[in-house]
């Protein structure tokens, strides 16, 4: 297994027929290519832990500190998360 940091690498890779990959829709059109094929994942797909992050100290617009919000308040509030890295990351509102 080969693991790569930019699209355009995990791109090159495919369409030169070294690997497959397993991406995120929001990522599709750097994969619309000739001679690639897209297929999505039926039934139990793995799901992707999202992050909200923010400088602290920093107060935000009032269009970014309404969507600060909104996401806090439509998510579960654990105490704190294990990063991808394995470091600690603390729910700070």
């Amino acid at each position: 297994m080969l693991e790569v940091e930019h699209l355009s690498t995990v791109t090159g890779l495919v369409q030169a027929g070294i690997g497959i990959a397993l991406v995120p829709a929001m990522t599709l059109f750097h994969f619309d290519r000739p001679g690639l094929i897209i297929k999505p994942l039926a039934g139990k797909v793995p799901a992707r832990r999202l992050f909200l992050v923010r400088k602290k100290g920093r107060s935000l617009s009032v269009a970014a500190q309404a969507f600060y919000d909104l996401l806090l308040a439509n998510t579960p509030e654990p105490d704190q998360h294990e990063s991808a890295e394995g470091s600690r990351v603390h729910n700070t509102r």
